[in-house]
């Protein structure tokens, strides 16, 4: 299928299936996370969901035929959507908490939210990947080293890190070449679990918990077409509110 810029998406054109995936798949770590940490199987299972986006956010950026309104609006969500995800999966801070210790001020409410980007959501793992592929197709490459200069600096801050916005690239830049794209994407997902951690063998092999995202390999290179339609509000929506729900059975419980 052909993008706005005449590319040629030869990987899964159904994205709208990946997208119901990596949505149960997020789900399920979080709740996971949260509820059930005795349940290790539930985090394995959420490794499939960032690859997932990461894929759609490259055929998106295909499709698009303004890649910056796609990422206004990936912007706007992640700032919607920060303190909801610090409040539901733990990621309140000491600093986060003197900040409105003695009430919630502008100053102090402003400083809780400023503090919460330490451990900032997905989306801006996702928004600079946006950002790069835009700046490449229109051969603004000083914005483009820009961009690659901040998520350097502030990956530790971000989820998954440069690694993250590195894959989304990757998908991008092979999108309609799908062997090199399984053989170069593949290869850099099995580095990144090899040099992540131990805790998970096959054979003398180790490799950490993200070794469990190259699962989801096979549904962004097998040709599936189910026809499933999504609305576009609620992709949009359902992060912040399934973040909102998770956040509201925790102060029931």
């Amino acid at each position: 299928m052909a993008g706005a810029k005449g590319r040629e998406i030869r990987l899964s054109t159904d994205t709208a299936l990946l997208k119901v995936i990596a949505m149960i798949s997020m789900v399920i770590d979080h709740v996971g996370k949260m509820f059930f940490p005795g349940m290790p199987w539930m985090r394995l299972a959420g490794r499939l969901a960032f690859p997932l986006f990461a894929y759609c956010i490259a055929a998106g950026c295909v499709y698009t035929k303004n890649p910056l309104r796609y990422a206004l609006r990936v912007l706007v969500l992640a700032l919607v959507s920060q303190p909801i995800y610090v409040l539901a999966l733990g990621h309140v801070s000491g600093a986060m908490q003197a900040a409105v210790a003695g009430g919630l001020t502008v100053r102090g409410g402003l400083y809780w939210y400023v503090s919460s980007l330490e451990t900032a959501n997905i989306l801006f793992t996702l928004l600079p990947g946006i950002l790069i592929i835009w700046s490449l197709q229109e051969k603004r490459y000083i914005a483009t080293g820009l961009v690659a200069l901040a998520v350097w600096y502030f990956s530790p801050s971000i989820n998954y890190g440069w690694r993250g916005v590195a894959l989304i690239l990757l998908f991008w830049a092979l999108i309609d070449r799908p062997l090199p794209s399984l053989f170069w994407t593949g290869g850099f997902m099995a580095w990144w679990a090899i040099t992540g951690g131990t805790g998970y063998h096959i054979g003398p092999i180790g490799f950490g918990i993200q070794g469990y995202a190259l699962l989801a390999l096979p549904l962004i290179y097998l040709p599936v077409k189910t026809g499933i339609k999504i609305p576009k509000w609620f992709f949009y929506a359902f992060y912040p509110l399934h973040l909102l729900v998770i956040y509201l059975v925790l102060q029931l419980g």
